[in-house]
């Protein structure tokens, strides 16, 4: 019986992304980046306040840190693919060999000559 191929590994996908939510959550929630929506529009309702900027400047050490977040999670990303590429390699490679011994053996019995009677 042919062995099927192993999948693909996509655990490390799953976990790449689920990191990148709860890391781009985090910096969303974050206290500076929070305060400053808030902030825009509270000037928008005040008519005596400065002129709201278009585009207001995140912190940087919220930013830096979602940086460093995203680094991390790509490197572990990459250290679980490499791992789990070479899993699923070993298992192909083994399934492979495996359905090639079976198509040898089926063909040695059909080529096998029959006893006389």
């Amino acid at each position: 019986m042919a062995t099927p191929l192993p999948q693909p590994p996509v655990e490390p996908f799953l976990r790449l992304a689920q990191a990148n939510v709860e890391s781009l959550s985090e910096f969303w929630l974050s206290p500076d980046v929070m305060q400053q929506p808030l902030a825009l529009v509270k000037r928008l309702f005040q008519p005596d306040a400065e002129p709201a900027s278009a585009a207001p400047s995140v912190s940087s050490e919220a930013f830096a840190r979602l940086l460093k977040a995203l680094a991390e999670n790509y490197t572990r990303f990459l250290s679980d693919l490499s791992q789990g590429g070479m899993v699923w390699w070993n298992e192909a490679t083994r399934a492979v060999q495996e359905a090639s011994d079976d198509v040898v053996d089926a063909t040695e019995v059909v080529r096998r000559p029959r006893a006389a009677a």
